[in-house]
């Protein structure tokens, strides 16, 4: 096993206010956020995505069948996402 020092940082004698909300995922007291994700929004447009590309595809080519897999794996994750936020 290997014996590592980690190198000691120095003191500093700020302090940081963290707020945790809805909108915004997080917001520090100097000002600075982070977005929220979103993973609805993100699920319902790769779905919307695929479908588009399953437009393009010859109807019951080896790649319209592929793209109908994606779509269908697509449709299973937002399926997942409604379970998951549902009461």
């Amino acid at each position: 096993m290997v014996d590592y020092e980690f190198p000691k940082l120095p003191k500093v004698n700020k302090i940081t206010a963290l707020d945790v909300g809805v909108e915004k995922l997080l917001t520090t007291s100097h000002g600075e956020y982070f977005p929220n994700v979103k993973p609805y929004e993100n699920a319902l447009w790769k779905v919307r995505h695929l479908h588009r590309i399953l437009s393009g595809k010859q109807f019951l080519s080896k790649n319209w069948f592929k793209a109908k897999v994606k779509l269908a794996e697509a449709y299973e994750h937002l399926r997942n996402l409604r379970k998951d936020t549902s009461t």
